[in-house]
């Protein structure tokens, strides 16, 4: 499933504005409560282009799009004092998917 502008909005997250020659390369994503930056990396063929930066513009993890990025988000938050070594999230077939770092 893609996250849509409605439902990341309604989650607290906002787009910034997109230069108009390239829309959707190097999209970037703030949360408007926590702090973190989702960034795409701008290679159209990245396996893992989402970039997760803490508040204080840290890298703590990657992620292969977008609905993973904002997932893996909501658990750094909550884990930022520890050192996160891998990220898993269970996919719709049930398998463990590795989302971050």
């Amino acid at each position: 499933m893609r996250m849509s502008a409605k439902r990341a909005a309604a989650a607290g997250w906002s787009r910034d504005p997109q230069p108009a020659y390239r829309p959707s390369k190097f999209a970037t994503w703030r949360h408007g409560s926590n702090g973190w930056t989702v960034r795409h990396c701008g290679h159209p063929t990245a396996l893992r282009p989402w970039a997760l930066l803490d508040p204080d513009g840290e890298l703590r993890g990657t992620a292969d799009n977008l609905e993973h990025a904002f997932a893996a988000v909501e658990v750094l938050e909550d884990v930022a004092p520890f050192r996160v070594l891998a990220l898993y999230i269970e996919n719709a077939g049930g398998r463990l998917e590795r989302v971050g770092p």
